[in-house]
C-alpha cells in the first residue's frame, strides 16, 4: 500500500526534528506551505478569511524527542 503524502511528511518532519536532539535544540516551531494532502486526517482544520483570502490550516505538536509545534497552511496564504 502507498503512504499518502500527509503520513510521508508528518515522518519526515519527525526525523527532522528528533534529528537536532544532539544539538541542543529545546524548542522547534516549523511553518509549512503546501496543499490539503498534506494534512493529517485526524487533525482539525482551521479556515477563515486573511485579507480576503482563505487560509486553511492545521497546528499539532508532534510527539518527538524536543517539544515542538506544526503550522501546516494552503499556499494561497504565502
Amino acid at each position: 500500500m502507498e503512504t499518502s503524502p500527509a503520513i510521508q511528511l508528518q515522518q519526515k518532519i519527525i526525523a527532522f526534528i528528533n534529528s537536532l536532539k544532539d544539538d541542543g535544540i529545546s524548542y522547534i516551531g516549523l511553518s509549512i506551505a503546501g496543499d490539503e494532502s498534506h494534512f493529517l486526517p485526524d487533525v482539525k482544520i482551521d479556515t477563515m478569511l486573511l485579507d480576503g483570502k482563505p487560509f486553511t490550516s492545521q497546528h499539532y505538536f508532534p510527539a518527538t524527542d524536543i517539544e515542538s509545534t506544526v503550522i501546516l497552511r494552503t499556499k494561497e496564504t504565502q
